[in-house]
Parts: C-alpha cells; structure tokens; sequence
C-alpha cells in the first residue's frame, strides 16, 4: 500500500495531545478518495489524480482529513483507501481514473489488510478507521441495496475484531449535500429522492449493526462519526467566511477534471469550496472536518 507521507511539522499543531488519544501510535483508515494518501496515483503509475494540480496522490488541492487527523492525535498514518472505492467491489464495482482500473472496495481492502499486514501492528495501540462516506448511491443511481452492504461491511467489522482489533472508529454515510451541482446535473429529482433515502436507510442500518456489535463486543472502544455532522460543522457560514470561501456552486477543477482530465484550474483555489467533486474538498474544508472528527475520539 502507498503512502505519500507528508512532514508532521508541515501541519499546525491545533491540538495538545489529548489523555485519550496517547494510547494510539498507528491510524490504519479503509476508504475512498476522501481518505487516500496515494494508493490510486501509485496504481494508476502516477497519472491519476494529476499531481500537480492535485496535492501528492491526493484527491484536494493539499492534505486531507487522515493527515491532519495523525498531525493531532501525534500518531502514524496508514492509509488503504483508494479513490474511487464503495463499500465493497462485489457489489458496486470499484475504478479508479479514466482507463477505470479497478480498485479494491472498503471491504476489499479490509480483507487485505488482515491476510497481509495486521501482524505488523501492536493492536491495541492502533486505531481502525472505517471512513464509510461512500458514493455507492450515486453510482448506481439509488439502485445499490444498502441492506446487503452495510451486512458486507459489518461481517469485515467482526473479522477484524476476532484479528484483534479493539479501538474502531466508524463514519455514517455521506450527506448529499456534500455534492456539487456537476455532479448532479445529469440525475433527476426523483434519483435524487432516492439515493437520499437509500443513504438514510445505510445510516440506520449502520446503527443498529453497531449497536449490536457493541453489546456483542462490550470491551471495544467503538467511536460513531456521524458524518452529516462533521460536514454540517466544516461547510457552515461561519466557518466557510473565515476560512475565505466564496465559490460553492463550481468546483475549482470542473469537466470531470478529477478523472484525469487536465482541465483549466480556476485561479484562486483558495476561494472554492469543492476542488473537484463532493469528496475532493478544499483542503483548508477539509482540515476542519479532521477537528471535529477527533471530537469523536473520547474513551
């Protein structure tokens, strides 16, 4: 797996170390592109996403959440994610980059990281991120069966505690206000309705999944992101007016330049609020999200 490591001392220390973060020394993260340092550039042989405009392998225009999240709990990153993942490749295949190279889905990568790596890590120092923000729903126009996914995902979720794991932060679903008018341009009211319910019901599925995880496994250190939240937190007026974002309804690379396109960039990245698609933020977004999501992170 790549990771295109980044200097600790390139991000702000915002955080002192928290009492209940210091028992992680490693963040293992499964996901997609809103959490992949590197794995699809390496795949795809350094073409996708550009890099430049894209930040080192990663789908934004600098860090991303997973980095900034071990700049302040001081712990090491190890990113499986892949742009252009869903849950699981069975059943919502999985491509990365224009040539669609397919990629591993979330349980995929789990799966992977159980028969190859995790005798590398001490486990009970390492924290499993499940980063579910998936556009499963998108993809297939609503049609995806969130029964049969959140199942996939929560059988891998029991595999890697009978491994060992015992600390697992897991996210809710993606909201769709996270997408773009571009991406949405070409999918009706009704599909729309849909993929919003077929989200829902992922979220509520996901709870009770957990919950009886958690009564089956009492002695796991279980963190729920409740993603609608952290969003709801990064893209709020207050915090988009301070951080100078004025462009909402464009993304600074438009055209599906995320697909390997190299598309005009707009001038002043800084002022957008998507660099190119929903999970493709503007980096300084982003950095907000990875605070809240360590508010989860209480034992």
């Amino acid at each position: 797996i790549a990771l295109i490591a980044l200097p600790l001392q390139a991000f702000p220390n915002y955080y002192e170390k928290r009492n209940d973060c210091n028992k992680f020394k490693d963040v293992v993260v499964f996901g997609n592109g809103f959490s992949d340092t590197g794995n699809a550039y390496k795949l795809t042989k350094n073409k996708y996403p550009p890099s430049p405009p894209y930040f080192h392998g990663r789908f934004s225009n600098g860090p991303i959440w997973p980095d900034y999240f071990v700049s302040i709990i001081k712990a090491k990153l190890h990113s499986y994610a892949f742009g252009g993942a869903s849950c699981d490749s069975t059943l919502v295949p999985s491509f990365a980059g224009p040539n669609k190279i397919p990629v591993p889905g979330l349980v995929q990568q789990v799966d992977n990281f159980i028969s190859k790596d995790i005798k590398k890590f001490n486990l009970k120092e390492t924290l499993f991120v499940f980063a579910t923000i998936f556009l499963d729903y998108q993809q297939t126009l609503g049609q995806a069966d969130p029964a049969k996914i959140v199942a996939s995902v929560g059988q891998r979720l029991e595999s890697l505690y009978k491994a060992g794991a015992n600390n697992i932060m897991f996210f809710t679903s993606m909201p769709t206000d996270m997408y773009t008018p571009g991406d949405l341009a070409n999918i009706s009211p009704d599909v729309l309705k849909l993929m919003s319910e077929k989200g829902a019901l992922h979220n509520q599925y996901t709870d009770d999944a957990l919950a009886a995880f958690k009564k089956d496994h009492p002695n796991v250190n279980l963190f729920l992101v409740k993603f609608d939240e952290v969003i709801s937190t990064a893209f709020s007026p207050e915090t988009l007016q301070k951080l100078g974002i004025t462009v909402f309804d464009i993304a600074c690379i438009p055209d599906n330049g995320f697909a390997g396109k190299r598309s005009v960039v707009c001038n002043d990245p800084k002022k957008y609020l998507h660099f190119d698609n929903e999970t493709a933020l503007n980096t300084k977004v982003i950095e907000e999200a990875a605070k809240k999501i360590v508010t989860y992170l209480t034992v």
